[in-house]
């Protein structure tokens, strides 16, 4: 799957709700020069909320908030896996492991 984002669009997991992106290419760079994406974030997950990252993720990334959150909000863990429950719980962010930055 090739995510390519315009400022208002993104991957988003809010009251309770759960994405789990099974891999391709999440693209948020700035069309022309005069593009502001300061304060974009490419995904964003709430409380009780959680983004799992399944399988391989390239993230190209040129202006904006690479990570939203707290170091607290992520794990490296894939969170469909079960035997990763104690690792990903309460995690805003699962399964970083499989992603890749190009900024």
């Amino acid at each position: 799957m090739r995510f390519i984002r315009q400022k208002k669009e993104g991957l988003i997991a809010l009251d309770g709700g759960k994405i789990d992106f099974k891999g391709g290419k999440i693209d948020t760079r700035k069309r022309n020069s005069t593009d502001d994406y300061s304060g974009v974030v490419p995904f964003l997950a709430n409380t009780g909320s959680n983004i799992n990252f399944s399988r391989n993720t390239e993230l190209t990334i040129s202006d904006g908030i690479l990570m939203p959150g707290t170091a607290a909000d992520y794990a490296a863990e894939d969170s469909s896996n079960p035997a990763n429950a104690a690792a990903t719980a309460g995690k805003k962010y699962t399964g970083m492991s499989n992603m890749e930055n190009y900024s």
